[in-house]
């Protein structure tokens, strides 16, 4: 995959939603039962791979503000990166939501 302006752009304006999203919902954004309304935007990398990034720096900036633990930094972040990767290989579209849900749900579950 070629790496241009346009790919780095766009990722970096998919970070900054991301993390207005969920600063913008915080009151249920962040705790032990969390509602990310940004996490609708996970099924990006369906239509294109590359947003993966994008989305998993989103997720890191907004989890550095998580009054949780360290742990939802580091665990969320790589939830987030897990589903967004998962569902770029979706074949049907009804699924797509599913591999972002699921991530979340272990990783974030357990952790």
């Amino acid at each position: 995959m070629k790496t241009n302006t346009r790919m780095i752009a766009l990722n970096g304006v998919l970070a900054a939603l991301y993390a207005a999203v969920t600063l913008a919902t915080a009151s249920f954004a962040y705790g032990p039962i969390q509602f990310r309304v940004a996490d609708a935007l996970c099924v990006l990398p369906f239509f294109a791979p590359s947003t993966s990034i994008g989305l998993f720096l989103g997720c890191l900036a907004a989890n550095l503000f998580s009054p949780v633990s360290a742990l939802d930094i580091v665990i969320g972040s790589a939830a987030t990166l897990a589903g967004c990767l998962a569902a770029a290989r979706v074949k049907h579209k009804w699924l797509v939501p599913l591999p972002t849900i699921l991530a979340n749900t272990i990783m974030v579950g357990s952790g």
